[in-house]
């Protein structure tokens, strides 16, 4: 009974270790990585956000410019709301790549963002999407740089 109980007892363990090792990340997609300071360190300058960004086909998204969209949410987590900052912007380059820097100066506590993209002809910006699912990313006075990793925009 004693072994048993002891058994138990490290596996719970264990498994509370491996929990608290990965919630070093504030993130809520687990698709979106995130590399952030350790300790007593405070980065300064901009958080870089970088992506892949591909059309439908595979093909990339050349030279095609996204912003910065600052998402607020209401109490209970559903969006309440998104400011479109067209002056913060990056270009992604031949093969789609997007390094995309993120002002500290927008990062106030636990701040959640995405990136807009307006095509020349469209009226309204489109909002980055991975399986027909916002696509959002947070950052806070630790965060250093976020991967997104491949997003294909299935509609261009």
């Amino acid at each position: 009974m004693f072994r048993r109980l002891l058994v138990v007892a490290a596996i719970v363990g264990i498994a509370g270790a491996s929990v608290s090792c990965s919630k070093s990340s504030i993130q809520t997609d687990p698709s979106v990585r995130e590399e952030r300071a350790s300790g007593g360190e405070n980065p300064t300058g901009p958080v870089v956000v970088a992506a892949t960004l591909l059309r439908g086909d595979r093909s990339p998204m050349i030279r095609a410019t996204f912003h910065l969209m600052t998402i607020k949410r209401d109490a209970k987590g559903g969006l309440s709301g998104v400011t479109e900052h067209l002056d913060i912007t990056s270009t992604t380059d031949a093969e789609g790549n997007l390094h995309f820097e993120v002002p500290r100066e927008e990062i106030s506590g636990i701040a959640e963002f995405s990136l807009g993209y307006q095509p020349d002809a469209a009226l309204m910006s489109v909002m980055l999407r991975r399986a027909k699912e916002m696509l959002t990313f947070k950052a806070d006075a630790k965060t250093k740089r976020i991967h997104l990793g491949e997003v294909i925009m299935a509609q261009f």
